[in-house]
């Protein structure tokens, strides 16, 4: 059966029972900004950045993020309020970008590649527990198919960034 969309009185009930759960996501993305921040940089170190680094990366913030956003506004908080939440972590993200690529500048690339696979598993983590639940009980069983369409299009990324390999030995 399609799932039908939920009304604004659903909306408002589920917000009252999950009354930390947005606050909770954004915890989450600050915790998994860190890893994500020192890849971005590290990836700098060896010229162009990756796109399906980036692409990865855009892909599984952007959704918890206009989640955790709506659902901050749902029980009440102030745009500002949640501007001003948002905006530390982008601060965070632009240091963590910074220590990256200096502390990666010098270090094996086997490192880089280690820190690499943890901010994925990271990432895999947040969307495997946060929102898959939701999106299979919201979206039915068109999520699969979206699933696999955005891991294709990963593949695409990784794909045209193949063309800025980093050279063997560095």
């Amino acid at each position: 059966a399609l799932a039908t969309a939920p009304t604004e009185m659903d909306i408002r009930e589920a917000a009252r029972e999950h009354h930390g759960a947005a606050l909770a996501v954004w915890l989450g993305i600050l915790l998994d900004t860190i890893p994500k921040s020192l890849v971005i940089g590290s990836s700098l170190v060896h010229g162009v950045p990756s796109l399906s680094i980036f692409g990865g990366l855009f892909l599984s913030s952007f959704p918890e993020a206009l989640s955790s956003s709506v659902g901050m506004r749902q029980q009440g908080y102030s745009r500002w309020k949640i501007f001003w939440m948002w905006a530390p972590l982008v601060l965070v993200t632009g240091i963590g970008a910074h220590l990256g690529r200096i502390f990666f500048s010098e270090s094996p690339h086997f490192l880089f590649s280690l820190l690499e696979g943890i901010a994925v598993g990271a990432m895999l983590t947040m969307v495997t527990e946060t929102e898959f639940p939701e999106a299979f009980e919201k979206g039915g069983a068109i999520t699969g198919i979206c699933t696999l369409l955005g891991f294709l299009a990963a593949v695409f990324l990784k794909t045209l960034g193949e063309g800025h390999a980093v050279p063997h030995g560095h």
